[in-house]
This record gives structure tokens, C-alpha cells and sequence, in this order.
């Protein structure tokens, strides 16, 4: 029997708000993967392959229940924009499979490995708990995203690298599978919606409703509807009816001392770190990206001078690692709006 194999991407939705993880280059770690990579990778997955895609599987403790003999995360890395390079992450007391050792060749032979291609750790949710559940589990950071280069990279051959990566899984050459026939008739589900079959099979309300003679909005669940026209090829813009406005979250006032932050031996510890790292992560500079609190923790350490480092190197700022006066009065414009 073919293994379960499940693909999950990094950041997304949350219960209470939405992670676009890394940023650079025009665009977000969560929607490149989702809109780019993923749909890419679907061209060529067999029929064992899954994707998880439709919310953050680290927010909502998904790896507590998920089910899969082989689960592989994607990402993308951030850094300054020299950083370059991607590499796989597995648990610290493993070693790597042969999953892995592909998986590292091929994002060798597309951007290029950092750390010999993989790296051990034990401070990440997802990874400790498919450990935990015996789940083989591997996060794939891709590519920097903050590396113009690697970007463009990734944009002009994002087919091969998505085709070389489900090979590298399945250890299988594969085809490109041929587009899915959409059926003349449609037999309405519970949930479904004119608007919501029309975004499944790319057509208007409009032209629903003309097929299926429909002179209101109002369908039942097991009604057959006529599909004339549909085609599964080109996307139709249409407004999603009007929804009740989402409550958001009262935004946050961030208080910076007004001092000067660097690393320091001992490490500088306390109430002002701690502010000015919550600041850096409410815009997705994250000491360390999908550790607990994604290393919010209050220290000053090299992680916190990582981040610390990007935000200044894509600010134009002075690239030095200290929070001084200018680093400080930049965060505050963009937190404290």
C-alpha cells in the first residue's frame, strides 16, 4: 500500500489572526507557498500526496491529530539580504532518511544548502510532536526569501523545483496529471452556495442562474445544476456576496525605553527586550521563526540580533544588530501607527 504522504505550509490562518510568516521581495512566506509553490507541486503529486494548506497548522496545534507516514513542511527562510540558501530541519535525535538525503539534493542542486543540508533541533512545536507520535516529519526551508536572487529564482523555475521535490519524496519520476474533466451536471451539497459553485467551476452566479432557469439565489441540497459553459481553466472575477464585518483585535501601543539595546555578555534580560521583541514579531521579524513564541522570550541574545539585523537591512537602516534611537523610532512608525 502507498504511503500517506501529507505536505503542510508554514504560517496562514490562526485562530485569532493571520501569519504571513517571512517577508521580502514583494510578497509573504504563506502566500508564495500557498499561491505559487503548492499549486506547482500539485501538477505532479500522486494520489497518496495531500496538501494542508487552509490555515496555520502550528497556531491551531494541528500536529496533535494530524494523520500521515510521512509529513513534510514547507517554508521560506529570512535573513539579510545576502542570506542565502535552504536546508531541511529534523528532530535532534534522528537521523536523516532517505526523504531527507533527496530532499537536500534537490534544494541543493536549485539554490544551494547551508549547515551540510540538514539541520537538528528539539524547539519546535510541529517537529517535537510528529516525534513525539512517530510521525517521519521534515521541514523544508526552500529558499530566503529576503534574497532577491533566490526569488527570482524560485519564480523562473518554479515548475522544475516543484516537480523535483515530489520526486524526491515519492522517489518516483513523475508526469504532469491531465486537468480534470468538469461534469455537465452538479449536484448540490450542504454549504454550497450559486456563489461557491461558481468559484469551484469558474463561472458567474449569472450564468447559473440563466442554465438552470433560477430566478433567485435559493438552491437545496440535492438539486442538479446544469454546468453549460463551465471550464476549469480561467479564473472569473466576481465580488463574494456581502458578509457581516469580522471583529478585529484592539491594536496594540508599544512603550520602548528610551535606551539603547545590544548584545551583551551577560545577556541583557527584562521587560525592555521583551517589548521591543513582541514589536519586531507583530511585523513578522521573529527572533526564531516557529520555536515557542517563536523565540519571544526577553533576552538579547544572537537570535534577537538575527532579527533584529533583517529589519535593518530592509528599512535601509545601519545593519549593526543594536536597537539604538533610529532602529527604535522606525519600529515605532510602523507598530504605533
Amino acid at each position: 500500500m502507498a504511503k500517506d504522504i501529507l505536505v503542510i505550509t508554514g504560517h496562514g490562518q490562526g485562530p485569532n489572526s493571520y501569519d504571513p510568516g517571512a517577508v521580502g521581495n514583494g510578497t509573504t512566506e504563506a502566500k508564495f507557498l500557498r499561491e505559487v509553490f503548492v499549486p506547482a507541486m500539485k501538477k505532479y503529486a500522486p494520489s497518496n500526496m495531500r496538501f494542508h494548506t487552509g490555515r496555520d497548522v502550528f497556531a491551531w496545534r494541528d500536529a496533535k491529530t494530524i494523520k500521515a507516514d510521512e509529513v513534510i513542511e514547507l517554508h521560506l527562510d529570512a535573513g539579510v539580504s545576502s542570506a542565502e540558501d535552504g536546508h531541511i530541519i529534523i528532530y535532534s535525535k534522528f537521523n536523516p532518511d532517505n526523504i531527507d538525503n533527496r530532499s537536500v539534493t534537490v534544494i541543493k542542486n536549485n539554490v544551494g544548502i547551508r549547515y551540510g543540508g540538514v539541520s537538528k533541533r528539539n524547539n519546535l512545536y510541529n517537529l517535537n510532536k510528529f516525534a513525539e507520535r512517530g510521525i517521519s516529519y521534515r521541514l523544508a526551508e526552500l529558499a530566503f526569501i529576503t534574497n532577491k536572487n533566490e526569488m527570482d529564482y524560485m519564480i523562473k523555475n518554479i515548475d522544475k523545483y516543484a516537480k523535483e521535490l515530489v520526486e524526491a519524496i515519492i522517489n518516483a519520476k513523475t508526469v504532469v496529471k491531465e486537468p480534470v474533466k468538469v461534469e455537465n451536471i452538479y449536484k448540490v451539497v450542504k454549504g454550497d452556495t450559486l456563489w461557491s459553485i461558481g468559484r469551484k467551476f469558474n463561472v458567474t452566479v449569472k450564468d447559473l442562474k440563466a442554465w438552470n432557469n433560477l430566478t433567485s439565489d435559493t438552491i437545496s441540497i440535492d438539486q442538479k445544476l446544469v454546468l453549460k459553459g463551465a471550464k476549469d481553466l480561467t479564473p472569473v472575477t466576481e465580488k463574494e456576496p456581502a458578509k457581516a464585518p469580522v471583529a478585529l483585535p484592539a491594536k496594540v501601543k508599544y512603550s520602548f525605553a528610551n535606551k539603547t539595546l545590544r548584545l551583551t555578555s551577560p545577556l541583557t534580560h527584562g521587560a525592555d527586550v521583551l517589548v521591543m521583541q513582541q514589536a519586531m514579531a507583530s511585523i513578522y521579524y521573529y527572533p526564531e521563526k516557529g520555536a515557542e513564541k517563536n523565540g519571544v522570550d526577553g533576552w538579547y541574545g544572537p537570535l534577537t540580533v538575527d532579527a533584529v539585523e533583517r529589519f535593518q537591512s530592509v528599512y535601509g537602516l545601519t545593519v549593526d544588530g543594536t536597537f539604538g534611537p533610529k532602529t527604535r523610532a522606525k519600529l515605532s512608525s510602523l507598530v504605533n501607527k
